[in-house]
């Protein structure tokens, strides 16, 4: 809700600051949700604990993102960058299942790299050009929700590279029409002059 109300948590610092608060500093148990060290193997009761909660609010805020393609300061890759940082452990913004473990028991401030510091030293590559401050509130609507295809489709032949390069889809389908147009065109041939295309 304070994504749709509150224009400052989407701009890039807003949200770092929304993660921060509602998630990592709030307590949640990005350890047992995400299943980091946990035998998926064997019947275990720590799988119980295992949901991807926080992918699935990501997921919304993409479904935003989406919807209202200017309002926000941030892009697509930021949010998949921030997945891929939960479930890889490549920083320590996401260990254990407090900020007690962090910063107490694990020692993350000194020990690990912060996500935030990476995304900062990257910015230009999260930002969204066609950004505008936009003061209202907005409303999205569930009749437009669609699969995320850059996060789950992104390691399928036919949606790599160009989907997560950036690519224009329309670009893609004119290319596959003109192969499809220049193979049909050789087929016309063939049959006109069968003994042209005789070895």
């Amino acid at each position: 809700s304070q994504l749709i109300l509150d224009p400052y948590f989407r701009s890039l610092e807003g949200f770092f600051v929304l993660i921060e608060k509602d998630w990592t500093s709030f307590g949640h148990k990005f350890q047992d949700r995400v299943g980091h060290g946990v035998d998926f193997a064997k019947s275990n009761e720590k799988l119980k604990e295992v949901s991807p909660v926080f992918l699935q609010w990501l997921d919304v805020v993409r479904q935003m993102l989406q919807q209202f393609p200017k309002q926000f300061e941030f892009n697509e890759m930021l949010l998949i960058f921030i997945l891929d940082s939960l479930y890889s452990n490549i920083s320590g913004t996401f260990l254990g299942n407090s900020e007690y473990e962090r910063k107490q028991q694990l020692h993350c401030d000194t020990k690990t790299n912060s996500l935030w510091e990476s995304v900062m030293r990257n910015r230009k590559d999260f930002i969204n050009p066609a950004y505008l401050l936009h003061d209202g509130p907005l409303w999205p609507t569930i009749k437009r929700v669609n699969l995320w295809e850059r996060l789950y489709c992104r390691y399928l032949a036919e949606f790599h590279p160009k989907v997560i390069s950036g690519e224009s889809w329309i670009q893609e389908e004119e290319e596959e029409e003109d192969h499809a147009d220049g193979a049909a065109d050789a087929e016309q041939k063939r049959q006109r002059h069968p003994a042209a295309f005789e070895e």
